[in-house]
């Protein structure tokens, strides 16, 4: 699934999961509900503050709460519905699954590196209006850190590569010396002498030099006078 996020992210965002229903169970539209039983799913929001990436699952098998009567409306409820097909139908939902408030916890990694836990709701559903067919993707996100989901803790961001350094003396030479700039070698010299030694003689730091003023010695006159 793929569409536009709103909120603190907004982008583009992308998800892909499953969820599992249990048998038809007995009620209203009794051959057409059913319970939601487990629901994972990943997804990523390509935002202009960064991407964001994460997972949300169902927090345990959910009661079918109130049921409607009808198959036109599916806010606030959990369950599944799935018929055969929409033949005969002119108007509703037809297909779907929705999860009410709470009954998902997600983590998402944030730009930045920070770590965000909450609770979300899904709806998702096939309607058919007038004749024509229409999907719809419904999902919110409320933070809350108390929320745990009981995923393993993400790998930790991997290990930047070292800074480049010289391995042989003719990288030094030709004014190569310059292109290892994390060094800051002073001259072909002082990158000869790192190669030389296989790092153990580190690059001389540049020290600044005293302006001349600094170096300029104040003379003081004395002035006699002559005889009379």
């Amino acid at each position: 699934m793929r569409g536009p996020a709103v909120g603190a992210y907004p982008g583009t965002f992308v998800e892909a999961g499953t969820v599992t229903l249990g048998p038809p169970v007995g009620g209203t539209n009794s051959d057409d509900i059913r319970q939601v039983l487990a629901a994972d799913a990943d997804f990523t929001i390509d935002s202009p503050a960064g991407p964001v990436s994460g997972r949300k699952r169902l927090t345990g098998p959910l009661p079918i709460d109130d049921v409607p009567n009808s198959t036109t409306d599916l806010r606030g409820q959990s369950f599944g519905l799935c018929l055969n097909s929409s033949d005969g139908l002119t108007t509703g939902v037809f297909a779907g699954i929705t999860v009410g408030a709470g009954g998902l916890c997600y983590e998402a990694r944030l730009p930045g590196g920070g770590l965000d836990r909450g609770s979300a709701s899904l709806q998702v559903g096939r309607t058919l209006i007038a004749g024509t067919v229409f999907d719809q993707f419904i999902e919110t996100y409320t933070s809350d850190p108390t929320v745990r989901c009981g995923f393993p803790p993400p790998p930790p961001d991997p290990t930047p590569p070292p800074d480049p350094a010289p391995t042989s003396k003719g990288e030094c030479k030709n004014g190569g010396y310059r292109t290892f700039t994390a060094l800051a070698f002073r001259n072909q010299g002082d990158c000869v002498s790192f190669v030389a030694t296989e790092g153990r003689n580190p690059p001389r730091t540049r020290r600044a030099l005293p302006s001349r003023r600094d170096t300029r010695r104040s003379v003081g006159l004395r002035v006699v006078p002559a005889p009379g």
